[in-house]
């Protein structure tokens, strides 16, 4: 979060602190026209990965949150004035975020959050069971939506927020779409324990949480 809000406003100074590996997959679909769908580890809205894209790759990054960040963001002046560079889309606004996701946005989604469901566990991520949201496996399957994911952990050797991208391909289900993504969630969390904010599992009733 702090190093997001640099990177915005000093991004001279602090852009040095970042490297970025995979960067060829976004020069590829920048110039494709599509829209592109943005996963990773817990980012979030209006964190780094919204700074990133704008700052490193021109691109601006808008995102969806189905948490209770709407209350945040119309409490919070500073966040406020974000919202006019970065939109975001809330839970009850699916429609929106896709007709601007067909309209060639690219949209950050947050998904390492246990939804608030009564049906069964659709993964298992470092043995524990969970539900998690299969909603952009989906939409990618359904109207060809590139996925990349967004890996953001701490260089071992250097000080340095170590970012590397990848395509999130290859899969003829939802299931099978959010299976990859937890094995690239698993193995990012496993390399640095600091990666994340919070365990997945931890995070499963987060819907009450404000982020």
């Amino acid at each position: 979060m702090i190093l997001s809000r640099l990177l915005d406003r000093y991004p001279d100074c602090f852009s040095k602190y970042v490297t970025v590996k995979g960067d060829i997959y976004v020069k590829e679909l920048q110039h494709q026209n599509n829209g592109v769908l943005v996963i990773g580890n817990h980012g979030g809205p209006l964190m780094l990965q919204t700074f990133l894209f704008s700052k490193v790759f021109n691109i601006p990054l808008s995102s969806y949150s189905s948490l209770g960040l709407k209350t945040l963001i119309d409490e919070n002046k500073e966040i406020n004035q974000l919202i006019h560079q970065f939109p975001v889309y809330f839970q009850g606004e699916e429609k929106k975020f896709l007709n601007a996701l067909l309209s060639g946005e690219w949209i950050n989604m947050l998904l390492d959050v246990g939804i608030n469901s009564h049906q069964s566990p659709n993964c298992i991520f470092a043995d524990h069971q969970l539900q998690l949201s299969q909603f952009p496996f989906r939409i990618a399957l359904k109207y060809n939506i590139p996925i990349l994911y967004l890996e953001i952990k701490r260089g071992k050797r250097e000080k340095k927020i170590q970012i590397s991208i990848r395509p999130v391909n290859n899969f003829s289900r939802p299931d099978e779409g959010l299976n990859k993504y937890v094995q690239y969630l698993e193995s990012t969390i496993f390399s640095d324990n600091y990666s994340n904010t919070l365990m997945p599992f931890v995070l499963k009733n987060a819907q009450k949480l404000i982020v």
